[in-house]
C-alpha cells in the first residue's frame, strides 16, 4: 500500500447556475489535505473522501499529489477534532485512510457517543453544504453538524463491530457496540443501515458502500 498526501481545492456546495449573481463567492471554496492510503493514487478515491467530509462538495480539482516515503504517523490525530468518543485513538487503517481505535476494551453495548446536529433535507445539503459530518435520517433528511468530530474516522464495514440508531426521543444518533472490542481493533460502521438517500447511493461518490 501506498500512502499519498492530496492538496484538492473544491467549492463546498453545489452552486447554481444562471446569472453572475448566481456565481459562487470566494468563501465558498476550500482546500484540504485529504491523507490517503492506496494500492494507487486514483482520482476517484480522492473524491470519495472530500465528499465524505463534505457532502455536496462540486468543482474538485486536485492540486497536488505527494507520495510519503515514510509511514504516517500512528500518532497522528487533527487538532481540529472533537474528542468524542474517549479511549480511542485515530491512526492509519488498512480500510481506508485514517480510522479510530480501541484503547481500551469496549464492551458490547456501550455507548460511545451521542451525536445532535441540525436537521436539514440532503437536497438542501447538497446546494449550501458548510459542514463536515452527517447522518442520514428517513424521508431524505440528514442530521449534521458543523464541527469534525472523532465519530467521522470510523470507517464502514459490511462486518461492523458497531451501530448507529436514532433515538428519537432525544433526537440524537446513537453509537453503540455490537460486540465487544478490544483494544487496538478499529471501530466500524455499515453504512448502509442508515437510510442513505437514493441520490447519495447511487452516485459515484457512494460506491464504496
Amino acid at each position: 500500500m501506498k500512502r499519498y498526501a492530496v492538496e484538492v481545492f473544491f467549492q463546498r456546495g453545489q452552486g447554481v447556475s444562471g446569472g453572475i449573481d448566481d456565481a459562487p463567492r470566494l468563501d465558498e471554496y476550500a482546500t484540504e489535505t485529504v491523507l490517503l492510503k492506496l494500492a494507487d493514487y486514483t482520482l476517484d478515491g480522492v473524491k470519495r473522501q472530500v465528499h465524505r467530509q463534505y457532502p455536496g462538495a462540486a468543482y474538485l480539482h486536485v492540486l497536488e499529489v505527494t507520495e510519503l516515503e515514510e509511514p504516517l504517523s500512528p500518532d497522528f490525530e487533527r487538532i481540529d477534532v472533537v474528542n468524542n468518543i474517549a479511549d480511542t485513538r485515530i491512526q492509519v487503517s488498512d480500510i481506508h485512510g485514517y480510522g479510530l481505535f480501541a484503547e481500551k476494551v469496549i464492551t458490547e453495548g456501550s455507548v460511545l457517543a451521542r451525536l445532535d446536529g441540525q436537521v436539514v433535507s440532503y437536497d438542501f445539503n447538497a446546494r449550501t453544504a458548510d459542514f463536515t459530518e452527517w447522518n442520514a435520517l428517513p424521508g431524505n433528511r440528514i442530521l449534521v453538524r458543523p464541527y469534525r468530530t472523532k465519530y467521522s474516522f470510523i470507517n464502514h464495514s459490511r462486518t461492523p463491530n458497531c451501530r448507529v440508531r436514532m433515538d428519537d426521543r432525544h433526537n440524537v444518533v446513537v453509537v453503540e457496540a455490537l460486540l465487544d472490542v478490544v483494544p487496538g481493533a478499529e471501530l466500524t460502521l455499515d453504512y448502509r443501515k442508515e437510510p442513505l438517500p437514493d441520490s447519495y447511493v447511487s452516485a459515484e461518490v457512494g460506491a464504496y458502500l
